[in-house]
């Protein structure tokens, strides 16, 4: 239509930081069509861009009168007030477009958003199972719903709603990634593996995603593996100090005196300390029979103990 047209025309003005002439073009718009909310809606984001809040806000409002319940000038005005920390006045906004769109994706998002924002996990899953209900084909609303199953410890719920969109999108590294960790977290560890696998596989350089499987392969003793998903790890991320720990770990289980050695040394250099540190150290003098330094290393994780058993307590 002509009226869409000219918003394209504003919204490309707008892109390329051309505010004063998007908002003149706003207000030639609003000549030829003093009834459209778009035309307002335009001039409302001119002014914002332009940093004249107060004047976006008022034309925003005029634009709500002209179409009430949009969704595209309710967001605009939600926005303004989540930054003035005016929650309630944005939930408000949203709750009053959704009168007028039921079940409007954008806004029953931005609502559970909000949620999330003000700690309301309750609120949150309301209305993201409204979401999914409404859109079963929304893997953005099925892939939020799923994350908050799992941040609300309902790991069960999550893989429920993650898996029949894995089926449909099998490459989905966000829904690869959650069913993963929600199959991790309900002791379905082997296929917690195979999920991993497919995430590694759709994120060959996504250090994460080869933690993940580096993990679940030492819960089930494939040290092989899990060495591997570690060695990947760093070669995409050599300072990742998570799998630099694990990886000397491993290292002097299997005895590897000089990657335990490298490693531990390296964490220590970029001020990793800590108990882990310490047994690392306490196996690595263990291991080349240097006692003076494994006891020492004792002495300080466990000092009350040694204390007692110097006393024959």
């Amino acid at each position: 239509s002509l009226i869409q047209a000219e918003v394209d025309l504003i919204k490309n003005l707008l892109k390329h930081g051309r505010f004063d002439e998007a908002l003149q073009a706003s207000k030639r718009m609003q000549e030829r069509y003093p009834d459209a909310a778009a035309a307002h809606l335009m001039e409302g984001l001119a002014w914002l861009a332009k940093g004249q809040t107060p004047k976006g806000t008022a034309a925003l409002e005029t634009a709500l009168k002209l179409n009430p319940g949009d969704p595209a000038v309710t967001h605009s005005l939600a926005t303004i007030a989540i930054v003035a920390k005016q929650g309630q006045v944005a939930r408000d906004l949203y709750k009053n477009a959704l009168q007028q769109h039921p079940n409007h994706l954008a806004t029953l998002l931005n609502l559970a958003n909000l949620a999330k924002n003000s700690n309301d996990p309750v609120a949150r899953l309301t209305w993201l199972k409204q979401a999914v209900a409404a859109h079963p084909n929304s893997i953005q609303a099925t892939i939020l719903l799923a994350q908050t199953y799992m941040e609300t410890g309902a790991p069960k719920d999550a893989l429920n709603t993650a898996l029949p969109a894995l089926r449909k999108d099998s490459g989905n590294r966000a829904l690869l990634e959650v069913s993963g960790a929600a199959q991790f977290a309900i002791g379905q560890v082997k296929p917690a593996i195979s999920t991993y696998e497919r995430l590694v596989a759709a994120s060959p350089k996504s250090a994460q995603a080869h933690l993940y499987l580096a993990e679940a392969n030492l819960l089930v003793k494939q040290y092989g593996k899990a060495k591997t998903a570690l060695d990947n790890v760093l070669k995409i991320d050599p300072g990742h100090r998570k799998a630099k720990l694990m990886r000397a770990q491993l290292a002097l289980k299997e005895k590897d005196l000089d990657t335990a050695k490298t490693l531990t040394g390296e964490l220590e250099q970029s001020g990793t300390r800590g108990p882990r540190i310490i047994r690392l150290n306490v196996g690595i003098a263990t291991l080349q029979r240097d006692t003076p330094t494994a006891l020492a290393g004792l002495t300080e994780l466990y000092p009350d103990s040694l204390r007692m058993r110097k006393k024959g307590l």
